[in-house]
């Protein structure tokens, strides 16, 4: 079994545990409020300039391939590597517990041990997610079937072996468009959270 290597967050700093009266004033939060575990909690935000990226991937040479290919967009990320099918959703069945930080962008190749990486897209679909996971599959395969069958099953691309430079900065800019539209609706929460508390 792969070992899985990602930095659990601790909770306590994030969780909504401030009086409204103290100090005279409510605590804000800086993102969208969930509940976990039937605590109120709020998810730290990822950086807009280093996105989490959770990789899926047995082969050493293709994930120090991966890296690489990060290094020449220019794009730095946190990057958590997995390497094989158990690992990849014990990582993931701790990210639902709030044990680890919801990744950004999954790169999941196919061929993988102990759970093929479609058995790994099944095993995501029946999840919620919030927000739901990006995940782009890495493949050597260009069969159509193997194509329709990851999107069938929710992955948001498909790449063939190897991952461009352009095909990945493309991705992660991509991500980047997508989490500012993100963070602007968050915003809006959070004034509206801020007014009601004010006004309670």
């Amino acid at each position: 079994m792969g070992s899985a290597e990602f930095l659990l967050e601790d909770l306590r700093e994030v969780t909504l545990s401030t009086p409204r009266h103290a100090e005279g004033k409510s605590r804000r939060p800086r993102v969208r409020q969930h509940e976990l575990n039937g605590n109120p909690c709020i998810l730290m935000p990822s950086n807009l300039s280093c996105p989490r990226v959770l990789l899926v991937e047995d082969s050493e040479d293709d994930a120090f391939f991966f890296r690489w290919t990060l290094e020449k967009c220019g794009l730095p990320c946190d990057v958590v590597h997995v390497g094989d099918g158990v690992a990849a959703i014990q990582h993931l069945e701790a990210v639902l517990a709030g044990r680890a930080p919801h990744p950004d962008l999954v790169f999941l190749d196919l061929k993988i041990p102990s759970f093929t990486g479609f058995e790994v897209l099944a095993w995501i679909r029946e999840r919620l997610f919030d927000p739901a996971l990006d995940v782009a599959v890495l493949s050597g395969s260009e069969h159509a079937s193997d194509i329709q069958r990851a999107h069938a099953l929710g992955a948001t691309g498909y790449y063939v072996k190897p991952l461009s430079v352009e095909q990945l900065r493309t991705r992660i800019n991509e991500w980047r468009s997508r989490r500012e539209g993100f963070e602007n609706r968050v915003h809006a929460e959070v004034h509206a959270w801020a007014h009601r508390n004010a006004t309670a």
